[in-house]
């Protein structure tokens, strides 16, 4: 990984960093990651999985997936990920090997296009993160200051 941690390290740093209320686990290689089986937290699901395994955890803060660009086919993949992002999960850290990725068709730009970060790498693993909170950065000119102040209208001429 970065600096040289290892993966199992680099999560375990991302979810003290994170301190997330609830916790979602899907795949295999994310379950291995996490070896605290007594954490209440904890929602653990395999793939692949329907619509009804989501809907029975409800809204969670932290979500770590792996092995999606294995077990399911890619449009399934991007439908999963995105029903997670949009309806369950306020962070999603997402672990994808990168030789699986490139034999499944999977490009950076894949998981760019669903609001995803490269946040670690290394020889074997990509790690990329989704956070709702610094999702879109504040725009200085989003602001009052640079709209129409119907108050200057016929005072200024620009």
């Amino acid at each position: 990984m970065n600096d040289g941690l290892p993966v199992s390290k680099f999560v375990s740093l991302y979810i003290q960093s994170q301190q997330p209320e609830s916790l979602l686990v899907l795949g295999q290689h994310a379950q291995s990651l996490i070896n605290s089986s007594q954490d209440t937290r904890l929602h653990r699901l395999k793939t692949p999985l329907d619509q009804n395994d989501l809907n029975r955890i409800g809204n969670i803060e932290l979500a770590i997936i792996s092995d999606l660009d294995v077990n399911i086919d890619k449009q399934a993949a991007i439908e999963l990920l995105s029903t997670i992002r949009n309806r369950h999960a306020k962070c999603i850290l997402l672990i994808t090997n990168k030789s699986d990725s490139i034999n499944n068709d999977w490009q950076i730009t894949d998981y760019l296009a669903m609001g995803f970060k490269t946040i670690a790498s290394n020889d074997t693993f990509q790690i990329y993160s989704y956070n709702i909170h610094n999702y879109q950065q504040k725009r200085d000119w989003l602001n009052s200051l640079f709209w129409a102040n119907p108050e200057y209208f016929n005072k200024f001429r620009w």
